[in-house]
Formats: C-alpha cells, sequence, structure tokens
C-alpha cells in the first residue's frame, strides 16, 4: 500500500523514466494546481495530497519551466550524456561518490537527479539545495500554506493565527501554533503563492 501511495505522489501526466513530485517540488504547479481544485474537490483529498509532502525540509522551485519542460530538459541532459537507459542511469549514478548526479537546465536552476524506486520512473528529480529559482521550506510551512489558500482564498495573505491553526488542524494534522511570529515562514510563502 505504501508503495502504491508513493507512486501516485509523483506527477502522472510527466513522460517515463521522470519521477518528480510537482506538490512537493514546483509552485507554480502548486498555484495552478490549487485554483482548479478550489471549489471542486473534497479535504480528504487535499489531505492526501498534504500527506504525500514531508521529510524535514525542501527545495521548491519557483522559477519558470514548468514540470513537462523540466521532464524534457532531463530526458534530453540524459540523452546526450548516453545514460537514458535503465542499466546506464543506474551506472552512472553509482559512479558518483554521493549517489546523485547534478546538472542544470536552461533556466540555469540546478537539478538533483537520483534513483528511483520504480521501473518505468527510475530518474528521480527535484531542485538541488540552494539552487537559483528555489527556496527551502519545511513540509509543515508547506501544508499549511495549501491549506490556507484552499480554506481562505480571499484571506490567506493575512492570515489570523486562528484560521492558521484551523488550517493546520483541518488538513495536514499539524500542532496549533501559539502566535503569528512562529508561523512566519508560512507567511512569507503565502506571499510567493500569491505573487
Amino acid at each position: 500500500m505504501e508503495r502504491a501511495q508513493g507512486y501516485k505522489s509523483f506527477d502522472s501526466t510527466l513522460p517515463e523514466p521522470i519521477a518528480f513530485y510537482s506538490w512537493k517540488h514546483h509552485l507554480s504547479f502548486i498555484c495552478n494546481e490549487i485554483d482548479r481544485l478550489r471549489n471542486t474537490t473534497t479535504h480528504e483529498e487535499i489531505f492526501f495530497i498534504c500527506q504525500g509532502i514531508g521529510g524535514s525540509i525542501l527545495d521548491l522551485y519557483t522559477g519558470y519551466l514548468m514540470p513537462n519542460v523540466i521532464a524534457h530538459e532531463v530526458i534530453e541532459n540524459l540523452l546526450q550524456k548516453d545514460v537514458l537507459t535503465p542499466l546506464k542511469y543506474n551506472l552512472w549514478i553509482d559512479s558518483s561518490c554521493n549517489d546523485y548526479r547534478q546538472i542544470n537546465l536552461s533556466d540555469e536552476s540546478s537539478w538533483t537527479l537520483r534513483k528511483g524506486k520504480y521501473p518505468n520512473k527510475y530518474v528521480h528529480v527535484h531542485p538541488s539545495r540552494y539552487s537559483k529559482n528555489t527556496i527551502r521550506v519545511k513540509p509543515s510551512t508547506l501544508k499549511t500554506a495549501i491549506a490556507m489558500m484552499i480554506l481562505y482564498p480571499q484571506q490567506y495573505s493575512q492570515p489570523t493565527i486562528e484560521q492558521l491553526n484551523y488550517a493546520r488542524k483541518s488538513f495536514p494534522n499539524l500542532s496549533p501554533v501559539k502566535g503569528i511570529k512562529s508561523v512566519s515562514s508560512t507567511i512569507r510563502l503565502l506571499k510567493y503563492l500569491n505573487s
């Protein structure tokens, strides 16, 4: 079951062999999806989306390349290196001393490539740490921001502590916060999402 849920967390619209979780790593995708889903989705669906956002800290791409463009540029890069087959790709990753590789895309952003967990999605892609066009956020910050944008579409840029705590409790099952200062990173992220 966990393996099936993990697979669903990757963007299924992207070409094989790319495994990229747009809800976790792509700001424009998140904004577009929230606009599309705002009036048509259930709390359970948003909870499911937020459950896939984990880890201790993540890198969120803020640039203009959309996920399908990122996927095609990664594939083109791997083709040029002649490492697009599963065997060649895994050998290429294994030959690095870090179990990952980094490549740059057309907007000069840097992307980390790892081995994927699934045979047809064996190229796991995410923004590199401190890359151009990225910000670092905690998963709880991103989950709260997503919930705020869905629950309070007109008011999320200046949230009250009550709204923030309701959002944290409603979707991602996060504990309440005591004051606005403790969620300043969420407020900053909401401004990014609103721009």
